[in-house]
């Protein structure tokens, strides 16, 4: 996404790495937040695998927001194909969207955890300013 900040600076690397070892089709880089209801927030299983996702929820005992993602040709032919076929009616489509239809269609959606990293959405005025505080700009 455009408008975020992700750390560690090889967050990417290292979910591209886990992405291709583990043979998702999709893969979401994950970061704990206090923040849930501004997020898409994210249940695992045991093994990591995404069980479902809730995109900003008013209330929600998860603890882990989806802040970027990887995925394979499997996946972007369904999103493709769920595109293609929903209907729109005014409302915008979100991606939690689509990685609930491919949990749906059991495609293989893993989750990899950044307990140590950071994500920051820097789309208001508001989340820019702490960005700038944050890394002194």
């Amino acid at each position: 996404m455009p408008d975020s900040i992700i750390e560690p600076r090889d967050a990417f690397v290292r979910l591209l790495a886990q992405h291709r070892q583990t043979g998702a089709d999709l893969t979401l880089g994950l970061f704990p937040t206090e923040t849930p209801w501004k997020f898409g927030m994210v249940q695992l299983d045991e093994h990591d695998r995404v069980v479902y996702n809730i995109d900003k929820p008013k209330q929600t005992d998860l603890r882990y927001m989806w802040g970027f993602c990887c995925w394979n040709q499997s996946f972007s032919d369904l999103m493709h194909d769920f595109l293609r076929r929903t209907d729109y009616g005014g409302k915008e489509i979100v991606l939690s969207q689509v990685f609930d239809e491919a949990i749906r269609q059991g495609l293989h959606v893993q989750g990899m955890r950044f307990d140590d990293g950071r994500y920051l959405d820097i789309g208001t005025a508001e989340e820019l300013d702490v960005a700038l505080k944050t890394f002194h700009l």
